[in-house]
């Protein structure tokens, strides 16, 4: 099925303004920076700064509400008759929500990610899927491949790649209301931002507050500035009873951060999803964990694997009835 799309620019930059731009920073850092407490190593940082007159910068999306991209399968497009109330996979399993994420290195390979994602068991039967790094064109893609609805915005044109790097949010049901969240602080090479894009889907007649999340590495923010951005995010779902988080979190770190608000943490000890770091999670609240997993054999698709997590409606707990005294 195809899509109907629907696109709102805000402040965007026209294509190829970057394409005269020079990238000499491109292969990354040849070593793993360890960093102990707060204290750096001396070596490690003299071996950062030359790096920082080499960089080109990126061009950050400031505007609050874009640019924006969207679009429907063309089933949601059918009368109200025709249309199905619930999604038919998640019918199959009954109080069951099916939440995958991945980190698709650029949208190098969008093709075979398709492939991937329709092909594999626990990633074709997802409900809800959290894309990142990802450009307009290859989230519509990949949205149409796999009849879903879908949002996306991206965070800042990237001198890397000359496209636009941002997150994408696909469900199985509408997404009723969107929005893009700026994350505090910016790679102090690049100077590129991230953010988390945020929707509310119904789901059992119940709102739920999804949230695609990719934080700034430990190289380009440090631990620290990783904590500031975990905070920003919990603070803009604070007040949702229903909330799902998943993405690239650059870090396993976090995980405390989250069940301090309530959430769960289903991929917790779920082993290496990036090289030899746990950097792919999913947090929920209002929500109990009963699966999860990664799918390891992907080929040259990315350098991150795609993780899954099965949820469960938490039960309600009934307010303490207060006896009156007699």
């Amino acid at each position: 099925a195809g899509a109907s799309a629907s696109v709102a620019s805000a402040g965007a930059p026209g294509p190829g303004a970057l394409s005269a731009i020079s990238v000499a920073w491109k292969a990354g850092f040849g070593g793993v920076l360890r960093f102990r407490t707060m204290r750096f190593r001396p070596l490690a940082i003299s071996f950062l700064l030359p790096t920082l007159g080499a960089c080109a910068h990126g061009l950050n999306y400031t505007d609050p509400v874009g640019p924006r991209f969207s679009g429907s399968p063309t089933a949601a497009l059918a009368p109200a008759s025709a249309m199905r109330a619930e999604p038919a996979r998640a019918a199959a399993r009954p109080g069951r929500i099916r939440v995958a994420s991945f980190n698709i290195a650029w949208a190098r390979h969008t093709e075979e990610a398709i492939g991937l994602l329709q092909a594999d068991p626990d990633l074709a039967s997802a409900d809800l899927l959290m894309l990142q790094e990802m450009d307009e064109a290859s989230a519509a893609r990949i949205a149409t491949a796999l009849d879903m609805h879908y949002v996306y915005y991206p965070a800042t044109l990237h001198p890397k790649s000359d496209r636009n790097f941002g997150n994408a949010l696909l469900s199985r049901w509408p997404i009723e209301r969107d929005s893009k969240l700026i994350l505090p602080h910016t790679s102090w090479q690049l100077r590129t931002q991230r953010i988390a894009v945020l929707g509310t889907v119904r789901i059992d007649g119940q709102p739920v507050t999804v949230v695609t999340a990719h934080f700034g590495t430990l190289v380009e923010i440090f631990p620290w500035g990783q904590r500031d951005q975990a905070r920003v995010l919990l603070d803009a779902v604070k007040a949702q009873e229903h909330v799902i988080v998943a993405g690239d979190f650059n870090t396993g770190g976090l995980g405390e951060m989250f069940e301090a608000q309530g959430f769960s943490w289903p991929t917790h000890g779920i082993g290496n999803t990036h090289h030899s770091w746990s950097f792919d999670h999913v947090y929920a609240r209002g929500f109990i964990p009963i699966g999860r997993g990664v799918v390891r054999e992907i080929g040259e698709i990315s350098d991150h694997k795609p993780i899954w997590a099965d949820l469960a409606w938490a039960p309600r707990v009934a307010a303490p009835s207060v006896a009156t005294a007699q």
